[in-house]
């Protein structure tokens, strides 16, 4: 999976469950993901999901991400 098709699944994702809120990163080593209000901070970085592909870090920011366990919006497409 190429890193544009990443991009459109995030920001699907985003504009669906998470009011089009998502943030990514990309450091020397690593790269990081969130959804939801933008991390602030330094502590707010670190506790984004990370790794050393964009997949990983994404993997990641799916597993911590806070999810609306009450939404009923239908995902559509982007």
């Amino acid at each position: 999976m190429n890193e544009q098709v990443l991009f459109r699944i995030m920001r699907m994702l985003a504009e669906n469950c998470f009011d089009g809120h998502f943030t990514v990163m990309r450091f020397t080593t690593a790269w990081s993901v969130s959804f939801g209000p933008q991390p602030e901070g330094r502590d707010g970085i670190a506790k984004m999901g990370s790794g050393p592909t964009l997949l990983d870090a994404f993997v990641k920011a799916l597993e911590l991400a806070d999810w609306d366990r009450n939404s009923t919006r239908p995902v559509k497409a982007v």
